[in-house]
Formats: C-alpha cells, structure tokens, sequence
C-alpha cells in the first residue's frame, strides 16, 4: 500500500532542499508517493507538485498584501489537498508563515508535521516558537545550537545538518583562475537573491554599490551568483 508524504516548499532554496530531502526518503522506503509545492528541482525529484514555487515568490510585507487573495486561494488549495489525501506526513519546508499556518490545518486533520528548516528564532520574532509547539511534531534543523532552543520549549527536535556541506566543493580548476583574477586580488561575491523580486529591487542598488566601491578601490573585482544579469545592466568589472 503507498504512503502519501505532502512535501511544501515556497522558494527556490526551499526547492532544493526539498528535493534532497525527498530523494533520501525515498532511498529509505519504496511505498512512497510524495506530492505537495514546489519547483523543478522537487519535480525532478519526483513530487507531483500542485503548485510551483513561482506562484508563491514574494517580497516584504508590501509584496504580500498586493498578493494576499492569490496567496490565500493557494493555501486553500493545499488545504484541499490535505482533505483529500490525508497524507501519512506532512513536511514543511522554511516559508515560515504560509506552512505554520498549513501546519495549524493539518493539526485539525489529525496528520503529523514534520518542520525541515528553523525559522531564525534567535535572531527575530522568537515568540513563533509557541506557535511551532502548538502544530508542528518535530523540527529538523540545520544548525547544531538551534536544537537547544527547541529543547528548551519542549519541541522534540532533531540536527540533521545543512546540505550545502555536501554540495559545495572547491571547483576545479580553482575559480580565481577560471576567472582570470590574481591570487592577490581582492574579490567581492554580489549575491542578489533568487527570487524575481529580490532581482529586480536588489541589483540595481548592488550594481552601483559595486561601481562606486571600484571607483574608490579600483583593484576590487566583483563576481555575481546566477541567475545571470541582462547584458545591458552588466558591468565590465563584475
């Protein structure tokens, strides 16, 4: 008999990490059908996704509320969902606010939550934490001292390292000779986001953070992470 695992992920990282996560579930146990949110990489995976991730990008608080009646006939979708399929699991991948709330309705329903990712509790807005005690059976965090914290509230919880320790690799060959720069220059990483809100308010203001750095410290190089920028917002120097 198949056990349905909902999986919803509502950013690109989120995707990622949700893929992997999918993937070792089911390297463990071959009676699994997973369906839930996400993107590509959680489809590659095989999730039969209901909705993708670029339904769900938004920035700030502005962004939401211009967004908010799209946003909410999504959740109920997956609400649905839940009703339907009565899942044997449910996982809740970061997106904090969208999936406390997912993980109130499942709680109704009777269906465990697993939430993969922590919210930054310590840094901001700590008292969510009576809000994960209350609907969410188990965190799986990716920091060791986050697992105090829960600990601490009496939320079971459990370190299971960041997957980015397994992915990223030194490149060959190194990147400072792919790229041309000298071992001594100085290089700066412009990391603009991955979302196409964050692009579009984010590059601009890095760009010309970048051109006036250079023309202080014309020694500085820049390199920017994908997704690539337009070629007429490139700079020579990046």
């Amino acid at each position: 008999m198949t056990r349905e695992v909902v999986v919803c992920a509502g950013e690109s990282s989120g995707d990622a990490l949700g893929a992997g996560l999918v993937r070792e579930l089911a390297g463990h146990a071959d009676d699994l059908h997973f369906s839930g949110m996400g993107g590509e990489r959680m489809r590659a995976a095989g999730v039969d996704t209901r909705i993708d991730v670029e339904e769900l990008a938004v920035v700030g608080l502005v962004d939401v509320l211009v967004n908010y009646p799209r946003l909410r006939r999504l959740f109920r979708r997956m609400c649905d969902h839940l009703e339907t399929t009565r899942p044997a699991l449910l996982v809740l991948v970061d997106y904090v606010e969208f999936n406390l709330r997912l993980a109130a309705h499942a709680k109704r329903l009777g269906i465990p939550v697993l939430f993969y990712v922590s919210p930054q509790l310590w840094a901001w807005r700590s008292g969510r934490i009576r809000r994960i005690r209350r609907y969410v059976d188990a965190m799986a965090v990716l920091f060791p001292f986050e697992t105090a914290i829960y600990e601490r509230a009496g939320v079971p919880v459990r370190y299971v390292g960041n997957p980015l320790v397994d992915h990223v690799q030194a490149p060959e060959p190194p990147l400072r000779e792919r790229l041309g720069v000298a071992p001594d220059t100085r290089v700066i990483g412009l990391l603009p986001g991955s979302r196409g809100g964050e692009l579009k308010r984010h590059w601009p203001l890095l760009l010309e953070t970048a051109r006036r750095l250079h023309h202080r410290h014309p020694d500085l190089r820049f390199a920017v992470t994908p997704p690539p920028v337009s070629p007429r917002s490139a700079d020579p120097d990046v």
